[in-house]
């Protein structure tokens, strides 16, 4: 590791700890569906609900799901038939949820260093983090690696956000890496991955001041946002929802050409 690496795994750790010992009031927006806070950062799994709901009962990780595996929590919600693992550099969240009954399983995992054997789960997840690694390409090495299907990723998209192609560090530590779509296609290829869809979503964050405990207002503020998203023509939303599909099969399952972009490697 070097300096930022530490520096970024050390702050990581600690603001995991600090909201646990902040008790419920601190974390239970993170395990409560209803909350607007957990909402606001799920919407865009929403976008592929329907993957989830259609496949056959799989082993799914979800990597970097430090906030109480608050990933796999939403996923096991779409289809409680699959099994769920959540993982972080700093579990402690996580350890909270598995308690509570919300999550089967979870571990301690570096993204860069993962534990499991080659193709010990169906499906790896994660979202918005693999662009704060230092060495992101060799994270997603290790999640081909372990995947037996595919390999799901959510980030900001660097086919409409020049930012993630110019910021070097947030102020944690964190690195910002920008991933293109056609980047991503050739990083798949050279691990002999010939089948990739992709499509675009936006993700709500800063409306911190509703008040969790009223379901109307967050109703409200819910259709609003939404409103407001379903007028961004797809390929000009920020996040980007990009699916590594070792299994050819898999394809037939993403059938709305405006929705979904394909590439298959022949």
């Amino acid at each position: 590791m070097n300096n930022i690496d530490i520096l970024q795994k050390d702050w990581h750790i600690k603001w995991y700890r600090d909201i646990l010992e902040g008790g419920p009031e601190k974390w239970d927006g993170f395990v409560n569906p209803d909350s607007i806070w957990s909402w606001m950062h799920t919407y865009c799994i929403d976008h592929i609900k329907e993957f989830f709901q259609n496949i056959p009962p799989s082993t799914i990780i979800t990597l970097g799901d430090g906030y109480c595996g608050r990933e796999a929590i939403h996923i096991k919600r779409i289809n409680s038939n699959h099994k769920v693992h959540a993982s972080d550099w700093q579990p402690c969240l996580i350890e909270v949820s598995h308690k509570l009954g919300l999550v089967d399983e979870f571990s301690n995992q570096d993204i860069g260093n993962l534990t499991f054997e080659d193709d010990s789960f169906d499906f790896v997840f994660i979202k918005e983090s693999l662009h704060h690694m230092s060495m992101p390409y060799k994270g997603l090495y290790e999640m081909f690696r372990v995947a037996k299907r595919g390999v799901i990723l959510i980030e900001p998209s660097g086919d409409n956000d020049p930012k993630y192609h110019f910021n070097k560090y947030e102020i944690v530590g964190n690195y910002v890496f920008g991933f293109s779509s056609h980047e991503l296609i050739k990083i798949g290829l050279s691990y002999g991955i010939k089948n990739f869809v992709w499509t675009y979503s936006s993700v709500h964050f800063g409306r911190h001041d509703i008040d969790n405990i009223n379901l109307g207002k967050i109703d409200e503020e819910k259709k609003r946002l939404i409103e407001l998203d379903d007028k961004i023509p797809i390929k000009d939303k920020p996040l980007m929802i990009f699916f590594f599909l070792k299994d050819k099969e898999l394809l037939n399952h993403f059938t709305d050409k405006d929705k979904f972009s394909k590439f298959e490697f022949i």
